[in-house]
């Protein structure tokens, strides 16, 4: 990913942090005969309009893989690469944009798509399940009153083919989308009224409600949510007055909460290592959330959209690593890794991973400026390299074990 795409709304989510406070208990979702159908369709196979400006793809040896457009929003999946470019025209808050699923053995693309009224692709939570690929996108104008679609489409490339379905019609730009065993689960903020976050399941090509915590004067609100084989991890903020308190809990297969473990002193202590003052640290743990993940139970990687990223151990209550807005989450569903933006040669690099329960700092020796980091279930690994007089560049290798 461009540096900064995580924080193209930043303006947004602090005017909108109030508006998503949704109630203590989670009512059931909808009975199975609501839930929602979505389409499968062939690849509309549309042509590709020529680059003005070409990124090359190079494996770690400098051959040439392939060439994509140097606007493209990058992400590792087991069967090459994913990429999305996303055009805006002056003033404008929509445009097209057009997504592709790049086969790199075999230097062609599949599964191609392209939305006309695009007003926001949450990146980030680009998720991968049974070799295909899954983006959520806001459709229409994010920073108006007007209601939004929020919707999914999914990238087969087995069969070249594409899923599209609309989670809800009051969508919030900051979405979640994780895999829980053989379905994906989608949080969102429901921008109606009264206001309700959600989670949702796509599950055998329908979207059904599992979860809500409508408004209340006492509230909870959605930051988050990442995936396990029996269950979810759901990151969430309990708001009472003017007091919050920023919570991990653990539920089951059968969405029914285990147990919860409070952040809250874990984020102001990684704030404050950072050199954010204690009085300004305590608004950080309500910020919406680009990265969240959860390694071996009890590592929780950690990234809001203002500027503290961290790894806690929530089984020993221990910061093992923080870092500023420098840092950056991996993408993709591969092993989440933080690393250290480089805007000059005289940058320091820094890769940082969890490895046998102790934090892992991992050495950098690629020619470049790092500007982002990609990782897929099956290994695959994605960087991203800059050059003061190039275009960027992407060098494909193994995920670092």
């Amino acid at each position: 990913m461009a540096p900064g795409m995580k924080h193209l709304l930043g303006a947004l989510a602090a005017a909108l942090l109030a508006c998503c406070a949704p109630a203590n208990q989670p009512v059931p979702g909808p009975s199975d005969d609501q839930a929602a159908e979505v389409v499968v369709s062939p690849d509309p196979s549309d042509e590709v309009t020529p680059a003005q400006d070409v990124a090359q793809v190079l494996d770690k040896d400098g051959k040439l893989l392939s060439q994509i457009d140097a606007m493209s929003t990058c992400t590792a999946v087991d069967a090459g690469l994913f990429y999305g470019i996303f055009t805006l025209g002056e003033n404008a808050s929509t445009g097209p944009a057009v997504y592709r699923v790049q086969l790199l053995d075999k230097d062609k693309y599949v599964s191609k798509k392209t939305i006309t009224r695009q007003g926001y692709e949450p990146v980030f939570a680009r998720t991968e399940l049974g070799g295909n690929v899954y983006t959520l996108n806001l459709i229409g104008n994010p920073m108006d009153n007007e209601p939004d679609d929020l919707m999914l489409y999914g990238f087969l490339p087995s069969s070249n083919s594409i899923v599209t379905g609309r989670i809800t019609t009051d969508g919030f730009p900051y979405a979640a989308m994780t895999v829980s065993g053989d379905k994906l689960l989608i949080m969102s903020h429901e921008m109606s009224e009264p206001k309700c976050d959600k989670i949702y399941a796509y599950d055998h090509h329908m979207i059904k409600e599992i979860l809500s915590f409508p408004s209340g004067d006492e509230s909870d609100s959605m930051r988050s949510i990442y995936g396990s084989e029996e269950g979810f991890y759901l990151l969430r903020l309990h708001i009472a007055g003017q007091e919050t308190e920023l919570f991990v809990d653990r539920y089951d297969s059968h969405y029914n909460k285990i147990y919860s473990k409070s952040l809250r002193s874990l984020v102001l202590e990684a704030a404050q290592s950072v050199g954010i003052t204690k009085e300004d640290s305590v608004p950080q743990q309500g910020m919406h959330v680009a990265g969240f993940r959860v390694v071996d139970g009890r590592f929780v990687f950690y990234e809001n959209f203002s500027a503290v990223r961290a790894i806690f151990d929530i089984q020993e209550e221990k910061v093992l690593f923080a870092g500023n807005d420098m840092y950056q989450l991996s993408t993709g569903c591969g092993r989440p890794l933080f690393y250290k933006l480089q805007f000059s040669p005289s940058d320091d690099a820094d890769i940082v991973g969890i490895k046998d329960g102790a934090v892992e700092h991992i050495p950098f020796t690629l020619s470049g400026l790092l500007q982002g980091i990609s990782t897929s279930p099956g290994g695959n690994c994605l960087y991203r390299l800059a050059s003061p007089t190039q275009a960027p560049s992407y060098v494909w290798t193994s995920v670092p074990q």
